[in-house]
């Protein structure tokens, strides 16, 4: 499998309204996720941290 299927949630969202960039662990978390086609459970409060 080469790098870049592997890569296929990059985590960066930028726009004029809205900026974020994903932790390199939660990036890796999920394109893991992807790859084996498994469920992935996220918890915790929805919304913006800043």
């Amino acid at each position: 499998m080469s790098q870049n299927s592997f890569d296929q949630f990059i985590g960066n969202v930028n726009t004029e309204r809205i900026k974020y960039i994903a932790d390199p662990q939660l990036r890796n978390i999920v394109n893991v996720t992807i790859a084996l086609g498994r469920p992935l459970l996220v918890k915790g409060e929805p919304g913006n941290r800043f």
